[in-house]
């Protein structure tokens, strides 16, 4: 089995090259601390005390490494919208998706099948609920991908809205502000 086909119930990486990339998105913000093994899923290496990371986001990347789909993800700068015209679009992730998008395997919203997750990989500027200038890094628009939208499609969700679980996330990272409610990219 190659890293481009792990054998599911994990998340795993798309391309090999990300593979470090991408751990550190999701250490800078996690409680614990995860790493890709030799077929590319992320496993959890060691449980940290909170400090200053989310436990919560620790808890929904088990939830979702235990369950029977897969979530692939890659660092990209287009994804295909099949929601447009007969055989779909190419779109920036960046410009049409803010940064992020996901997509389940086989058309929009199917619960429990596997999930893609493209990230571009920049930040985007955002405001906090106050309407001042926030944090929205790379590791940030990834755990909105992961705990506001692949992760509920295949466990669930705690709020059924996106921006409500990635504030869960950015509530225990100091720093990282609040997302006013209503923006669901």
């Amino acid at each position: 089995m190659n890293k481009a086909d792990p054998s599911g119930n994990t998340i795993a990486i798309a391309d090999p090259k990300q593979e470090k990339q991408i751990e550190a998105y999701i250490n800078s913000r996690s409680a614990g601390t995860f790493k890709f093994n030799d077929k590319g899923e992320l496993k959890e290496v060691s449980k940290k005390s909170s400090n200053g990371k989310s436990k919560y986001y620790e808890g929904k990347l088990l939830k979702a490494i235990g369950n029977k789909a897969t979530i692939s993800v890659t660092i990209g700068q287009h994804y295909m919208d099949p929601s447009i015209g007969q055989s779909g679009a190419i779109q920036s992730v960046d410009r049409d998706a803010g940064g992020g998008v996901t997509q389940p395997k086989g058309g929009y919203e199917r619960f429990g099948v596997n999930q893609s997750v493209i990230i571009s990989g920049h930040s985007h500027p955002l405001l906090d609920a106050r309407g001042h200038p926030m944090r929205d890094d790379a590791a940030d628009i990834l755990v909105h991908e992961l705990v506001g939208h692949a992760i509920p499609w295949i466990v669930g969700s705690d709020t059924g809205d996106a921006v409500s679980d990635e504030n869960k996330v950015r509530s225990e990272n100091p720093g990282s502000g609040q997302r006013p409610p209503g923006h669901s990219e």
